[in-house]
């Protein structure tokens, strides 16, 4: 993982094809390095899938050690940048598993800049479940109190999935104005998410 051997890796990968093209993403995304950022990104659209999850799976890792270096503020030029670029292929990637990758990292990279996209993520015109949810969960784990509208709705979305990472989510930020709608919820003849809503208001 020693940053010395990303300008070696990048110049092999320059020829490199196939399971060693694979190995090399990967040891590139491992080191975390910043330099090894245009690589992944110019895989994630790579007709391998293993490669696609590489190389998403490498820029959350660059990002994450970005914010570090870059401080509380995220106050660095090429952190932002790469940030940019990430967010836009959440928001217009074509890869789907590409997304549910980046838009989790989202949730750990721990960044509030990244609350818009995701609460754009949540609105029902975009009609993926998984992509939603993994918003959502993303929104809980960032404390997105201005998120809250947005999660509440989310509790009315007719799949089942992406009602529970936002009732999840809700508990996670512990926003009292959702309280009288999952009130409303209890109004329910289905004993699972009766119990998931009454175990919600108990821990917010």
């Amino acid at each position: 993982r020693s940053v010395k051997a990303v300008p070696v890796l990048l110049e092999l990968l320059s020829r490199a094809s196939g399971g060693m093209r694979r190995t090399i993403l990967n040891a590139l995304g491992k080191t975390a390095d910043g330099r090894a950022s245009e690589a992944l990104l110019s895989g994630l659209d790579d007709a391998d899938r293993v490669v696609r999850s590489t190389c998403a799976n490498g820029l959350v890792r660059v990002l994450v050690k970005g914010k570090q270096e870059a401080g509380d503020d995220g106050n660095s030029k090429a952190y932002r940048s790469l940030l940019e670029k990430v967010l836009k292929y959440c928001r217009e990637g074509d890869s789907k598993d590409v997304r549910l990758v980046l838009v989790r990292g989202l949730g750990r990279l721990g960044d509030p800049y990244a609350v818009e996209t995701l609460r754009g993520m949540l609105l029902p015109m975009r009609r993926d479940p998984a992509l939603q949810a993994a918003a959502a969960t993303a929104l809980g784990a960032l404390k997105a109190r201005n998120a809250v509208d947005d999660l509440t709705e989310a509790l009315s979305d007719p799949d089942p999935l992406v009602q529970r990472a936002a009732l999840r989510a809700l508990v996670s930020i512990g926003e009292l104005r959702c309280v009288p709608t999952l009130i409303e919820r209890l109004a329910t003849d289905e004993v699972v998410r009766r119990k998931e809503t009454v175990k919600a208001l108990r821990a917010i």
